[in-house]
Parts: C-alpha cells; sequence; structure tokens
C-alpha cells in the first residue's frame, strides 16, 4: 500500500487485510487473482485522489476497480486468442471511464479521461466479427 493511502484505505471493508473480502454481505476469497487486483485497484485509486474518499467516492473507487478488473479478464481472453465479448468491453470501458472523471481523476497531461467514441467503438465492433 502507498503513503498517502496508509491512513485510511486499510480502514475500508475492500481493503481490509487478510484472505477475505466481503461486498454486499459476500465473503469472497479475497486471495484470487481478481480479488488481489480490485485491492490493489482500489488502493491505487484512493491514492490517486489524493486525500481520504468520502463514502461516496468508494462507492465509485469499487465499481471502477471492479469493471476494471473484469475488463482486463476480458483482455486476457482477447490477447490469449479466446472469443470475447468487444461490445460488453467498450460499455465497460466507458463506464470506467465515466467513473473515474465523477471521481476528477485526470490522465498525465491534465485533461479529463473521455469516455470512448461510438466511431471508434463500431470499428472495434466490426473488426471483432473477422
Amino acid at each position: 500500500m502507498n503513503e498517502l493511502s496508509q491512513g485510511y484505505a486499510a480502514d475500508t471493508p475492500a481493503l481490509s487485510p487478510g484472505s477475505n473480502l466481503v461486498i454486499a454481505g459476500k465473503q469472497i476469497d479475497g486471495r484470487t487473482v481478481a480479488a488481489r487486483r480490485y485491492r490493489s485497484l482500489c488502493a491505487d485509486l484512493a491514492h490517486d485522489l489524493g486525500h481520504a474518499p468520502n463514502s461516496g467516492e468508494w462507492l465509485l473507487i469499487q465499481r471502477a476497480a471492479a469493471l476494471s478488473t473484469q475488463a482486463e479478464m476480458i483482455e486476457a481472453d482477447m490477447i490469449g486468442g479466446s472469443e470475447c465479448d468487444i461490445e460488453t468491453h467498450i460499455k465497460i470501458t466507458n463506464t470506467v471511464m465515466r467513473l473515474l472523471g465523477s471521481l476528477g481523476l485526470r490522465t498525465r497531461d491534465g485533461k479529463r479521461a473521455k469516455v470512448i467514441d461510438d466511431g471508434w467503438a463500431e470499428a472495434m465492433g466490426e473488426l471483432s466479427r473477422h
């Protein structure tokens, strides 16, 4: 865990130390690759905010981390040559970008995160059909 998140991130349910996560009252094995990635993304996004996230920000961070983890799983299938649902990937990516924008997170050049345009989405959909 990074320096900025040490004071508050460990107190949140998503980042509690140990091998289990509890989400919506459901106990999840926190040792899986996906659970570890989710925890890591939550910590990174909290750090990127630069302050202790409030409850609303934590909800957005958790959604962005969960969806980002799902997108990475789709990307692994795509890169590995397996069939994947590119339209779902695009929807997830757009949603994550909106969440990051709602959190006020910006790209390295200081611009607000942008949603992928429909032309790109169409081209990717066409590419996946070939």
